[in-house]
C-alpha cells in the first residue's frame, strides 16, 4: 500500500484563493465601487449572466468545429428584451468592449455568445476571451449602466460555473455544461448574510503523484490560512469509480484495481462557506496510475483512453509483420485519436539496438501533435538505449534553441518532447519524440519546401578538397546524401560551396562567409558541439538547407547527438576536461579559430554565452532539473525494463569500470556540466 498525505497549504502556483463576497478576484475590496453600484435594480429588465465557460476544450461547438470560451445570457424578466445596443466586456477599464446586435429574448429565453475573440464570425461571436484564470464579466445597458457584474476566480478546463436554477442567486460550478438550456437545480442553500471573510489557499502538488495498479491512493485535504477550514465550502465534483471522498473529514481513499491506469484529475470546488452567490473557485489535483503489466490480474491498457503515464504522453504503436529498415503499415493511437502509419527502423549502430529508433510516416491524415502549431506527416521516435540519462540529446536540440533565442534569430531547431511508447500492446519504454526533418520541417519555419536539404553522413563532409584521409575527393559533395530537393543527383549548389571553401584562406571565408551562410548561426554550431563534447556531430550528422531563392546561403540543422555530454557513441566515459577544435572534421571551424579577428569574435560569443545565455551551467543544471522533475518516475521505469539489455550490449566490452545506474548516470551528467563550467572558467574566461 502506498499513502500519500496531501497538505493543501497557504502557497503555491495555481493556488484557490476563497474571498467573501465584497472582495473581487484579486482580493480589493469592491464594495463601494462604482462598478458595484451602478446597477439599479428596476432601472433596466432582469437579463443576467446565468452560466459560462472559461476553458471549453470539448464541452461544446460553436458550429465551425471550434471550442471558443461561452457566455449564456438569460432574460428573467417578465417581458420581450431586445439587447441591441446592449453592452459585454471582460474588462473593467472598458465596460462597454462588444456591442451586441439585434438579439430579442422572450421572458426565460437564453442566448449562447461565444467568447473567441473573433466577431467577424457572426453577431453570436464577441471580440475577447474569458480568462481561466480568473477574471469579471460586465453586461452594460444601452445607457452604459452595468446590470450585471460577475467577478470569478480561477476555473477548470471543461467546468461551467453556472446558476442554480436559471437566474437564481447561488453559483456552483459543474462538468455537465447546459448552454442554451436550462440549468440544473442543484439544491444550494441562499446566500449567507455574512459570509467569514479571509482567504484559504490549497497546495495542489501531490508529494508523491505516481502511482501503480494495484497501489492506494490516499489523501487529505486540509485548508490553512486566514479562513480556517470551518469557514470553506470544499466540494469534490467528481471522483474514480470505486474512489471514497469523506467531505466533513476531507479524506480521499481509492485502492486501484487492475484496469486504473491513466491520467485523474480530482476536481474541487472551493469558496467561503455560505457565500453560494459567488462564482466558486476551481482546482485540480491531478495524479497518475501506470498500468502494471507484473501484476497477474494486469489488464492490457485501452488505446484510446491510456493517453498519459506518470504525466507524459502515450504513444500506442502497432505494426504488421517484423519491424525492419523498411516501411511497413500499422497504426498509431496518440491522445485517443487513432492515425494510419508507415513505420521502420532508422539509425547506424543503433539500427541493432533492442529498443530501436523509428521514422513513423503519418500519410492522412496527418498526426496532430500536442502543443505544436501544425500537424506533422513524420515523427521520428528516439531511442533512449543508449543514454541511461535519458536526456542528452534532447539537452541539446533546446540547447539549440535556446541558443537561436540568445541571438534574437529563428533558426532550423528540431522540436522535442518526452514521451511514453507502448507497442504491440505491451509498455516498450522512455522516448524522445521529435521532428522529421525534411521539406515540411523546412516550411514550418516559413522556408521554400522545395529547397535542398543535404545530410552528412560521415566525417568527409569537411568543406575540403580532401577526404576525412588526405585523398582528393571523387566529388566535392563527399560525404553528403541528398535528402530533398531535384533533380536528387544535382548537388551544384553545395559542390560551390566546397569550391569556395576549400582553397580560401582563413581570413577569406570569415570575410566572404555571409555570402554562403550566416556567420553567428554557425559560430553558435561550433560553441554548441565544442562545448557539449559532441565529436561526432561537427562534420558529420548534420543537416545543410539552401533556399533556391538565395542560392548561395546555406542553413545548419542540428542532428545526432548520442556522443554528447561525457558520453562518446558507444557509451564510453568522456572526460570532461576533453577538447576538440575538429580542425580535421571542418574547414569553416577552423577557419573561425585561426584568424585573429574571427578568434576574438567566437571566444567573445562563447563568453556572452557562458555569462548570460544557454551555455551558462546555472542554464544547463536547471534546465536538467525540469527534465527530471517530469521524467524521474518514467526512467526508472524504463532502466527496469531494459537494464539487462544494456549491460548485454556489443559495446559491453568498452565500458570496462564506468557502468552506471539510471541513477548514477544522472549523478554523474550533473557533476560532468559542473567540471566543464570549472575548466571553462579558467580556458576562456
Amino acid at each position: 500500500m502506498v499513502l500519500c498525505l496531501l497538505q493543501l497549504a497557504c502557497q503555491g502556483v495555481g493556488s484557490i484563493s476563497v474571498q467573501s463576497p465584497d472582495t473581487d478576484a484579486t482580493g480589493v475590496d469592491t464594495a463601494d465601487s462604482e462598478a458595484a453600484t451602478q446597477h439599479q435594480p428596476g432601472e433596466w429588465p432582469a437579463i443576467l449572466v446565468n452560466e459560462f465557460q472559461a476553458s471549453n476544450e470539448t464541452t461544446v461547438e460553436d458550429g465551425s468545429g471550434g471550442y471558443p470560451d461561452w457566455i449564456e445570457l438569460f432574460n428573467a424578466s417578465d417581458s420581450l428584451v431586445n439587447l441591441a445596443g446592449w453592452t459585454l466586456s471582460d474588462n473593467l477599464d472598458n465596460p462597454e468592449d462588444h456591442r451586441l446586435e439585434d438579439l430579442a429574448l422572450e421572458p426565460g429565453e437564453r442566448a449562447l455568445l461565444w467568447a473567441d475573440n473573433n466577431q467577424s464570425l457572426g453577431p453570436d461571436h464577441l471580440d475577447f476571451s474569458l480568462d481561466r484564470g480568473g477574471g469579471v464579466i460586465l453586461l452594460s445597458a444601452p445607457d452604459g449602466t452595468i446590470v450585471e457584474q460577475v467577478d470569478y476566480p480561477q476555473q477548470g478546463t471543461d467546468l461551467a460555473a453556472a446558476r442554480s436554477p436559471d437566474g437564481g442567486e447561488t453559483w456552483h460550478l459543474t462538468l455537465d455544461a447546459t448552454p442554451g438550456v436550462a440549468n440544473v437545480d442543484v439544491g444550494l442553500s441562499p446566500p449567507d448574510p455574512d459570509p467569514p471573510d479571509g482567504t484559504c489557499t490549497l497546495d495542489d502538488d501531490l508529494p508523491n503523484p505516481w502511482f501503480l495498479e494495484g497501489e492506494t491512493v490516499a489523501f487529505t485535504v486540509t485548508c490553512e490560512g486566514e479562513l480556517g477550514l470551518d469557514d470553506a465550502e470544499l466540494k469534490l465534483l467528481e471522483i474514480p469509480d470505486e474512489g471514497e471522498f469523506d467531505g466533513s473529514a476531507l479524506t480521499f481513499f481509492w485502492e486501484t484495481g487492475p484496469a486504473s491506469g491513466g491520467r485523474h484529475d480530482l476536481v474541487f470546488s472551493l469558496r467561503a462557506a455560505g457565500a453560494t452567490d459567488r462564482v466558486p473557485a476551481a482546482e485540480l489535483i491531478t495524479f497518475w496510475v501506470a498500468d502494471n503489466p507484473g501484476a497477474s490480474d494486469n489488464v492490457v491498457v485501452d488505446p484510446e483512453t491510456y493517453t498519459e503515464e506518470w504525466g507524459l504522453p502515450v504513444f500506442h504503436i502497432s505494426h504488421q509483420g517484423s519491424l525492419t529498415e523498411s516501411y511497413v503499415s500499422g497504426t498509431t493511437v496518440y491522445l485517443g485519436q487513432s492515425y494510419p502509419h508507415e513505420i521502420k527502423i532508422r539509425g547506424a549502430a543503433s539500427a541493432g539496438y533492442p529498443k530501436n529508433s523509428w521514422t513513423v510516416k503519418y500519410p492522412d491524415p496527418e498526426i496532430d501533435v500536442a502543443g505544436w502549431d501544425r500537424s506533422r506527416d513524420h515523427l521520428v521516435f528516439l531511442t533512449t538505449f543508449d543514454d541511461n540519462s535519458y536526456v542528452r540529446q534532447k539537452l541539446i536540440y533546446d540547447l539549440w534553441e535556446a541558443m537561436a533565442e540568445h541571438a534574437g534569430e529563428e533558426r532550423l531547431t528540431p522540436r522535442t518532447f518526452f514521451a511514453v511508447v507502448y507497442l504491440q500492446g505491451s509498455y516498450h519504454g522512455l522516448y524522445v519524440v521529435m521532428d522529421h526533418v525534411d521539406n515540411e520541417f523546412v516550411d514550418h519555419f516559413g522556408l521554400e519546401r522545395d529547397g535542398n536539404l543535404y545530410k552528412s553522413i560521415n566525417h568527409d563532409a569537411n568543406f575540403e578538397f580532401t577526404d576525412y584521409y588526405g585523398n582528393i575527393k571523387s566529388t566535392l559533395h563527399l560525404g553528403y546524401e541528398k535528402k530533398e530537393g531535384e533533380p536528387s543527383d544535382d548537388f551544384s549548389d553545395l559542390d560551390s560551396l566546397v569550391a569556395w571553401s576549400a582553397p580560401a584562406s582563413a581570413n577569406t571565408i570569415l570575410a566572404e562567409a555571409e555570402e554562403w551562410f550566416p556567420l553567428g548561426e554557425f559560430q553558435d554550431w561550433f560553441l554548441l558541439v565544442y562545448y557539449s563534447l559532441s565529436e561526432d556531430s561537427a562534420g558529420k550528422n548534420a543537416y545543410l538547407y539552401n533556399d533556391p531563392s538565395q542560392p548561395t546561403r546555406f542553413r545548419y540543422v542540428p542532428w545526432d547527438f548520442n556522443h554528447a555530454w561525457g558520453q562518446n557513441w558507444y557509451t564510453a566515459r568522456v572526460g570532461s576536461d576533453a577538447l576538440n577544435d575538429y580542425f580535421s572534421v571542418n574547414r569553416l571551424f577552423w577557419a573561425m579559430q585561426t584568424d585573429s579577428a574571427g578568434a576574438e569574435a567566437l571566444w567573445d560569443r562563447f563568453r556572452d554565452l557562458r555569462a548570460t545565455g544557454p551555455l551558462s551551467n546555472d542554464w544547463l543544471r536547471g534546465t536538467l532539473d525540469d527534465y527530471y522533475a517530469l521524467i524521474h518516475p518514467s526512467a526508472k521505469r524504463d532502466w527496469e525494463r531494459w537494464t539487462y539489455d544494456y549491460h548485454h550490449e556489443w559495446w559491453a566490452p568498452y565500458r570496462q569500470s564506468d557502468w552506471t545506474t539510471y541513477a548514477e548516470e544522472k549523478d554523474y551528467l550533473y557533476d560532468w556540466l559542473d567540471e566543464r563550467a570549472d575548466l571553462f572558467e579558467d580556458l576562456v574566461p
